[in-house]
């Protein structure tokens, strides 16, 4: 990675996209605080032009310090910075000598930033910067290492364990279950623990599950932070990581946008996701899915559309069925996580019914006393009147255009005929605790007080 540092004694001279920039912590030109207000987010180097003053950086040259004083700086002045955190600035010609005088005072060297003006941003051996482009436009330009000890922070220990191996260990240990509640009249809320780690919920959280296992390896930076499947998407193809082939770790986009899921497994024929704001596998969710659960798909369905397969920070490419990965990886037919001797295998429990949505019969008479004499569309509990009205309306009484959360004349007399149907009497369209029950048992809901 290519990085360029830009130095000034003015800093509204500087680009302000500028990332990393530099200034005086002494002299005449002092002007550190300056620097760090019109670059807040931007690394900042400090430099010192005399021995004594504290900072990240020496500037050895004619007026300011010298290499007798360099040594003197990072052994008295730095002294509770070891030199390997420090820099001393100097030019080329001025670098032998500088070099010489700690080799004579037996002084380990310190890191150092080197000047010649001849627009060549290649760093010299030894150095970490270079200050190839002199005044230009009242900045000087610098190419600098991708790793400047004292200035960036130290990286973290790699890890023996690939980065993608982490993210799929993280999946793997998501138990299998229902995490959202479900609401009377509404359904499934899509209130979750990983919409609160997103910082989003209520929302559909198929993406926010992906990007949770990455924050959960501390990758969120390869990833970005979407709750939408198309964004992704595009972020993807923009970046160079697209592809039409399972690989480990990859968000697949299931329908075009409709659905994602992770990638945890493939074969020649099939590729095997585990996800958020799913179904259990032969469940039917109306539309809406409301836990974590593992699938399988074949790899040419169309349903299929394809995979993001993020670039991890560590240069190691997971297993990949893509011949032409661009990160590297050599493609293999198929790769499942590998399993310890399995269990021996349980019974499976029968599957508990889901719970019925409730619907009140004070509610209900209310609504069938207070909304025919209302304003045109009035209602008084909508979502439990339009469960009453699609089962009257299932069971031929009441026609669609009245379906609409209004307990209104037309719902009245609906629900008249279902009580001939189902009791003595009496026959006035307000319902009764037997005939509401009755058709609650018939059409999927049950009646509390």
């Amino acid at each position: 990675m290519t990085r360029y540092l830009y130095d000034s004694v003015n800093p509204g001279a500087i680009p302000s996209s500028a990332a990393l920039v530099a200034g005086y912590a002494d002299g005449r030109y002092a002007n550190m605080p300056a620097m760090a207000a019109r670059f807040p987010h931007a690394i900042r180097v400090s430099i010192a032009v005399r021995w004594t003053t504290r900072a990240q950086v020496l500037d050895v040259e004619s007026g300011n310090a010298t290499p007798a004083q360099a040594v003197t700086w990072c052994t008295q002045t730095m002294a509770d910075t070891p030199n390997k955190q420090l820099t001393v600035y100097c030019g080329m010609e001025a670098w032998p000598a500088v070099r010489a005088a700690f080799r004579a005072a037996g002084v380990t060297e310190p890191n150092y930033w080197v000047a010649r003006y001849d627009n060549d941003p290649t760093l010299p051996a030894g150095a970490v910067a270079k200050q190839y482009i002199g005044d230009h436009n009242g900045y000087d330009q610098s190419v600098v290492a991708d790793y400047w000890p004292g200035v960036d922070p130290v990286p973290a220990p790699k890890s023996s364990v690939p980065q993608w191996q982490t993210v799929l260990g993280l999946v793997l240990a998501i138990p299998e279950k229902v995490y959202e509640t479900w609401i009377s009249g509404v359904g499934w809320n899509n209130v979750t623990i990983f919409g609160a780690t997103f910082g989003e919920n209520g929302v559909p959280w198929c993406v926010i599950f992906d990007w949770d296992m990455f924050h959960a390896a501390g990758l969120d930076a390869i990833v970005p932070k979407t709750d939408n499947v198309n964004n992704f998407t595009a972020w993807a193809k923009a970046h160079g990581q697209w592809s039409e082939y399972p690989s480990i770790g990859a968000w697949v986009n299931f329908g075009n946008g409709a659905h994602t899921e992770i990638v945890v497994g493939f074969d020649a024929d099939n590729v095997y996701t585990k996800g958020g704001n799913s179904v259990q596998v032969g469940a039917q969710d109306g539309g809406q899915g409301n836990g974590v659960w593992s699938h399988s798909h074949a790899r040419r369905d169309a349903y299929v559309t394809g995979y993001f397969a993020p670039r991890f920070a560590d240069g190691i490419c997971p297993p990949t069925a893509d011949p032409a990965d661009p990160r590297g990886g050599k493609a293999v037919t198929s790769w499942r996580p590998p399993q310890s001797t399995p269990p021996a295998p349980k019974p499976s429990p029968a599957p508990k019914p889901s719970p019925k949505p409730s619907v009140s019969l004070a509610h209900i008479v209310y609504a069938a006393q207070h909304d025919p004499a209302a304003a045109q569309g009035h209602t008084s509990y909508k979502a439990e009147v339009l469960l009453v009205e699609k089962a009257l309306k299932a069971e031929g009484l009441l026609v669609s255009q009245y379906v609409d959360g209004s307990f209104g004349s037309k719902t009245i007399a609906a629900y008249a005929a279902w009580q001939r149907r189902t009791v003595p009497g009496p026959y006035d369209g307000i319902p009764g605790k037997t005939s509401l029950t009755k058709l609650g048992n018939a059409h999927g809901f049950q009646v509390v007080a």
